[in-house]
């Protein structure tokens, strides 16, 4: 273990004998880190768009530069529109995926997109390839090994029709977002040029703060009707008083 931590190709012989037959006069290669790191090609020209650091999260455009400076740096393409029949994404679309994820899409999961399963929405099949359940980007997730065995286990329900939604055991719904630097939102063919457009936010903190006096409202009456329909003759103060204002 301690040779693979410093990065040795092999391992030393510390026997002390005269007549060892290992040659410790191979020369050691210390083996480079992997990281992923994605950023616009505006940030790696100098601007203060910030990057994502798989595993870990944005990095300050400075910070990226430092870490591009020497490493490989490889162009993102959007993937083709053409429909391949194969089961595992080629090359294009399985980076495009995980940049674009930016982790585990699963709820509150921060495994790196790298170390994630690309996951068809609707199966594939195998039979034939052209039936459905092609492998395209619109027909995949990033998933943990953990998070895809939970998926499959048939606990959880998964529906992709205009987004992703997980349905626990319960019935409560979830919709997680990605969290890749070209998250939801982006235009294929502007994030392959390095212009990704910004996610719109579908609703405003007011807009939001007042949806949720509405549901607390909703509940509230329900909780009333309910108590009514079960004592008939059961007072609102025993309940709560409709016309109380909302607790926030």
């Amino acid at each position: 273990m301690s040779a693979l931590i410093d990065g040795v190709g092999f391992v030393h012989c510390e026997c002390g004998r005269v007549d060892c037959g290992q040659d410790s006069r191979i020369a050691t290669t210390a083996r480079k880190p992997l990281v992923h790191l994605i950023m616009l090609d505006s940030t790696l020209a100098g601007d203060d768009e910030p990057a994502y650091l798989d595993g870990y999260g944005i990095v300050d455009a400075a910070h990226a530069r430092e870490i591009a400076a020497v490493a490989e740096v490889e162009p993102v393409r959007a993937p083709s529109s053409v429909v391949p029949t194969t089961y595992r994404p080629g090359t294009v679309l399985d980076t495009w995926m995980r940049v674009v994820a930016g982790g585990c899409e699963w709820l509150h999961c921060d495994v790196a997109a790298w170390n994630t399963d690309l996951d068809h929405h609707r199966p594939f099949d195998h039979s034939d390839p052209a039936a459905g359940g092609p492998t395209v980007a619109g027909n995949m997730t990033a998933y943990c090994r953990n998070h895809h065995r939970l998926k499959h286990s048939g606990h959880w329900r998964v529906t992709a029709g205009g987004g992703i939604e997980l349905v626990a055991p319960t019935g409560h719904r979830y919709r997680p977002r990605p969290s890749g630097l070209l998250g939801a939102g982006s235009d294929p063919a502007a994030a392959a040029s390095g212009h990704a457009k910004t996610a719109a936010r579908r609703r405003t903190r007011a807009q939001n703060t007042a949806a949720r006096i509405r549901a607390e409202r909703r509940r509230r009456q329900a909780h009333l009707d309910a108590v009514r329909h079960r004592s008939p003759g059961a007072r609102a103060s025993e309940a709560y008083a409709t016309d109380e204002p909302a607790p926030f």
